[in-house]
């Protein structure tokens, strides 16, 4: 109930996505204007729970937590989370523990949780 931070955070919403997105990457950093064009599970699994913040608090980002829940799910294959799906790197499976930092992982699963209540949610809302 505080619209000072509710406001700050969608500017910081917005600005992620206006600055780190391309079409459908997410890219993992940019520095003056220069992004760095790998894409890891971590990035997308962050965005995800941001934006099931924000649509929690808004109401809106309906397509764009869909369209990140979509390609957050790439990075799991057979059983396995994989930190980037990226061609220039070797398959690493990312690691399951919070230390000190939630995992990709962690962080994927509870995006995607979130995700599914508010599919969920809204399904019900249409019968």
């Amino acid at each position: 109930e505080n619209e000072s931070a509710l406001r700050y955070a969608q500017e910081l919403f917005d600005a992620l996505r206006s600055n780190q997105i391309e079409g459908d990457i997410v890219y993992h950093s940019s520095l003056h204007g220069k992004k760095q064009k790998k894409s890891f599970l971590e990035d997308y699994a962050s965005l995800l729970c941001f934006a099931t913040y924000m649509h929690e608090e808004t109401g809106e980002y309906q397509d764009f937590m869909n369209a990140l829940y979509t390609k957050t799910q790439e990075f799991y294959d057979k059983g396995i989370w994989f930190e980037t799906r990226d061609s220039d790197f070797k398959p690493i499976p990312a690691p399951l523990y919070d230390h000190p930092l939630p995992s990709s992982v962690s962080l994927a699963q509870w995006g995607m949780l979130r995700c599914d209540i508010f599919r969920k949610k809204n399904s019900m809302q249409d019968i």
